[in-house]
This record gives C-alpha cells, sequence and structure tokens, in this order.
C-alpha cells in the first residue's frame, strides 16, 4: 500500500501510477482494496520451501511475490518494518494466514530483533 511503500522511502505516488501487477496484468490502481482483515487467510506472497504440514517447528519460506512487507503485528494496521524481495528465504511459524518470523529472519530488514509477521497469500485481496 502507499503508506507502507512510503514509510520505507519508496517514492509511492510514482510508482502506483506506473505499476503493474506481475499476476494479473492490471494497474495498480485497479486493485481492490483490502477492508476486511479476516480475509487476510485466502492471500499468497510467499510458499513453504517444503510442504507445510501441521506443526509447532520452525518452517522455511521463500518470497515469491515481487515484494513483501514486514509488519510488527499480523495485520495490515501493524507497522511496516521493512520489505523482502522476491526469492529471499526466510523461516517462521504459520499462523492464521501470516508467518512469525524467526530472529534471523527479522534480521534481513530490521536492525534488532522485534516480532515480525509477513502475510502469507494477498491474491485474493487484490494484492498482486
Amino acid at each position: 500500500d502507499v503508506e507502507s511503500m512510503a514509510s520505507l522511502g519508496i517514492n509511492a505516488s510514482a510508482l502506483v501510477s506506473k505499476a503493474i501487477c506481475a499476476r494479473c496484468g492490471k494497474k495498480f490502481d485497479e486493485h481492490a482494496r483490502i477492508d476486511d482483515e479476516r480475509s487476510l487467510s485466502k492471500v499468497k506472497a510467499i510458499a513453504p520451501v517444503a510442504s507445510p504440514e501441521p506443526t509447532e517447528e520452525v518452517q522455511q519460506w521463500r518470497v515469491v511475490h515481487s515484494m513483501v512487507y514486514v509488519r510488527e503485528r499480523p495485520s495490515f494496521g501493524g507497522r511496516t518494518l521493512g520489505a523482502l524481495r522476491q526469492g529471499q528465504d526466510i523461516s517462521g511459524w504459520a499462523d492464521r494466514g501470516w508467518v512469525r518470523l524467526v530472529r534471523e529472519s527479522v534480521t534481513l530488514v530490521a536492525s534488532q530483533y522485534q516480532d515480525a509477521w509477513v502475510l502469507i497469500d494477498g491474491s485474493d485481496l487484490g494484492l498482486g
């Protein structure tokens, strides 16, 4: 979203006006926006490196979307801590449509450890 991009120092207005979704080809402005956080469990921006099984063990994940935001809590209302790029590997625990990152993965976007979450799948919500 534009606020998250701006918080990372990205010129959001220029990017948004030119952005095209790699998944569907629509302009960013044409995508539906999210108002209902209950829909978040339907959406995919990262994928497990191995088949996920119900477990409390840490799982390996790979970013498959061009970019995903890391947030301080599992919510679009959570402050943006940084962003991960396509191809980056992370580790964490799946929880209600989000991945809670382990310490080593948090350090990819933050200088010191804090709670950090990544949305698993955002395609049904118009997130690219």
